[in-house]
């Protein structure tokens, strides 16, 4: 499928997904999964906008409720937190972070928010850790190793932090463990990578798409961490490569949302399946973005901020497509 096809299949199923004229035309990009996910009644709906405008975002659920944190605003480092309730669909400010943060990560272990890494405004990756506890911000143990731009989950009481960037610029191999006590090193990630995204299901880590240090070096990479035996193995790749993008697990299942590439924003939503090992397509997100926040609660993604322009223009859209329904 020629690039010029692809954005008018993506616009297409746009419409289909009850975006109507709301959405972006989105950057040329691979061919779409020749076997579709049927469309039934999933249809994106927009929530109401988040109170910063922001992208490179961190994002995780705690009790049900949203909290999005750090990114950039208006060119520098943020340290701002707010949550979202997506039974009322209000937002709230939260504490700021200890560390004003770019391209952070955030998990939640054992029932708490917790937030590591991330690029200070210089642009300096750093090895913060904190936990947000009775309303407060509490240091943990520091990372083994400084990156941003990686991911993290929790499986199993243990939180997995993978792929990203280090002070020196170079991506970061070594895959870092934190039990609740201490940090230790895992095997390195088969696929070095930064702008990645990270979830857990099915008792082990997935790590989704991400690029090698540039827009023009996208990847289709799947691959999933045994936290068992600490070590990697290959899945079937996404077939729409993309660095950027944000993930989150409904039923069982990965779902891949948004991304960058070089000619504009990916709109495209996919489906992954570990027990068949096989992508499928969802409907296109109504606003194509980059570094945002993606989460799953009940059977709902909610796609939070992000930036409107390949590695610009924050924005406060947040959107949410219903998969039960």
């Amino acid at each position: 499928m020629r690039a010029g096809t692809s954005v008018v299949v993506t616009l297409v199923l746009a419409v289909l997904a009850g975006c109507g004229g709301a959405g972006r035309e989105a950057g040329p990009g691979p061919a779409a999964p020749s076997v579709p996910e049927p469309l039934g009644s999933s249809t994106w709906e927009v929530l109401p906008g988040a109170p910063t405008a922001r992208q490179e975002v961190a994002a995780a659920v705690v009790d049900g409720e949203v909290w999005v944190v750090g990114g950039f605003v208006d060119g520098t480092a943020s340290a701002t937190v707010e949550s979202f309730d997506p039974a009322t669909e209000a937002w709230s400010a939260g504490p700021d972070l200890p560390v004003a943060v770019h391209h952070p990560m955030a998990a939640t272990l054992g029932g708490e928010l917790v937030v590591a890494g991330g690029f200070g405004s210089d642009g300096v990756a750093v090895d913060d850790v904190h936990v947000l506890r009775d309303g407060a911000w509490e240091a943990l143990p520091a990372l083994p190793r400084p990156r941003g731009a990686g991911g993290a989950a929790a499986v199993g009481g243990l939180l997995v932090v993978a792929g990203g960037s280090g002070v020196d610029g170079a991506l970061v191999m070594p895959t870092d463990t934190y039990n609740g006590a201490r940090w230790a090193t895992a095997a390195a990630i088969p696929t070095p990578r930064d702008h990645l995204a990270v979830v857990s299901v099915d008792g082990s880590v997935w790590a989704v798409g991400g690029r090698r240090l540039g827009l023009d070096r996208n990847l289709a990479a799947l691959e999933r961490f045994d936290p068992r035996t600490a070590s990697w193995r290959a899945q079937a790749p996404m077939p729409t490569p993309r660095g950027g993008l944000g993930a989150a697990v409904v039923d069982g299942a990965i779902v891949a949302v948004g991304g960058e590439e070089p000619g504009g924003n990916n709109a495209e939503v996919e489906r992954y399946v570990p027990a068949t090992d096989r992508w499928s397509t969802l409907p296109p997100m109504c606003t194509p973005r980059h570094g945002v926040g993606v989460v799953a609660v009940d059977d709902r993604v909610l796609v939070l901020t992000g930036g409107l322009e390949p590695g610009l223009d924050p924005s406060d859209v947040a959107e949410a497509l219903d998969l039960g329904a």
